[in-house]
């Protein structure tokens, strides 16, 4: 270390030699461990893109180095981190892991090729196999595309709300009910966005009541019942005067933020961390959904299907394993720094285990 200067700022100064004078960074300074962090993943994305094949590039994907290195690298990541079980865990992995003949145990968190995958494991479970082989995987994406795909499903993309209608439910293969949404979603993103105010007790409430919730959703539910009861003798005059409310994506982002910090999830958009347990399940496998129909292909092919079967993704993720793709990149383009900081703390983990960067692609530039 040179004399006179602190860590913090060698480790500012080597990001910005890093990226030839691109790279934004979130914080002022960086801590020893984050400077690790960051080195770790620039590794990783360079080891993992250099054995993924580039779409256009004719060569053939080395899969099986890939499946290794993320392997050995989510063993490495888990033995330093030392993380703890997130409360409903167990109960999340046993939900979300999709049992196939073999046996084939695969954990699909949602808005991860989740209901793709379900629908391959019944056309599996159809079949009359023999000499199958044992295998477990995980099926994990770029955590702030996972986030555009919740805002697209849950917040109609920025769409009136009045618009989720019977026409768009079946278009989108989507089953909740207009007030579901409305109750589970909408309404309390109309608090945290500031719209609507809730009584003093309303907060309090649910800051008291994180510990012992019971509820699938790790709050949602509790969330819900709390915004209807402090609104429920105005939820008629509420559902016509906001019915045509529409949300902007850094709305979205704030209630994430919000919710994780009153120590409320949702199955859609919590950590992979928290849902499959990585770093406690031994996991042969771990499969990207930007380059899922080979990785599923080569994964079926070694449990002993046959090649005809493979995962196909109706809205299949664009471009390389590890950064964002150009259309995700557009929601991100406005985010004010200090949220952005904010929602990537909540995947700080996520980014670490599984290879991606914390970042955005912008025309070619690395901009965190």
């Amino acid at each position: 270390m040179m004399l006179g200067v602190s860590w913090q700022t060698i480790t500012t100064l080597c990001g910005v030699a890093l990226f030839g004078g691109l790279f934004v960074c979130i914080h002022l300074t960086l801590t020893e461990s984050e400077y690790q962090f960051m080195h770790t993943q620039l590794s990783i994305r360079k080891t993992t893109e250099s054995a993924v094949a580039k779409p256009g590039s004719g060569m053939k994907p080395d899969l099986r180095h890939v499946f290794q290195e993320r392997r050995e690298h989510l063993l490495e990541r888990c033995r330093s981190l030392r993380i703890t079980d997130a409360p409903h865990a167990q109960l999340w992995h046993s939900l979300l892991t999709v049992k196939s003949p073999g046996p084939l145990e695969v954990c699909v968190p949602p808005k991860a090729g989740s209901t793709s995958w379900r629908k391959l494991s019944q056309q599996l479970a159809d079949q009359n196999h023999s000499s199958l082989r044992p295998a477990s995987a995980l099926l994990v994406r770029h955590p702030l595309s996972r986030l555009t795909s919740v805002y697209r499903d849950k917040y109609l993309g920025g769409a009136p709300i009045s618009n989720y209608n019977r026409d768009w439910r079946e278009r989108t293969g989507t089953t909740p009910p207009w007030m579901f949404y409305w109750q589970t979603y909408w309404l309390p993103a109309l608090v945290s966005s500031g719209r609507l105010t809730p009584p003093k007790r309303f907060l309090e409430g649910l800051k008291e009541g994180a510990a012992s919730d019971k509820s699938l959703n790790l709050g949602i539910r509790r969330l819900r019942d709390a915004v209807s009861s402090a609104f429920g003798s105005v939820q008629d005059e509420l559902t016509k005067r906001c019915s045509n409310s529409s949300f902007t994506f850094q709305e979205f982002l704030e209630f994430v933020v919000w919710a994780n910090d009153l120590g409320i999830r949702d199955v859609h958009w919590a950590p992979f961390t928290e849902l499959c347990l990585p770093c406690q399940e031994d996991y042969h496998y771990i499969l990207h959904l930007e380059t899922i129909q080979e990785e599923s292909r080569m994964l079926l092919k070694d449990v002993g299907y046959p090649e005809e079967f493979g995962l196909t993704t109706q809205h299949r993720t664009k471009g390389h394993t590890n950064t964002l793709t150009q259309d995700d990149f557009q929601y991100y383009e406005d985010v004010p720094e200090s949220l952005m900081k904010g929602v990537l703390e909540i995947y700080m983990h996520d980014f670490d285990l599984f290879g991606y960067v914390p970042s955005v692609l912008n025309h070619g530039n690395t901009v965190l």
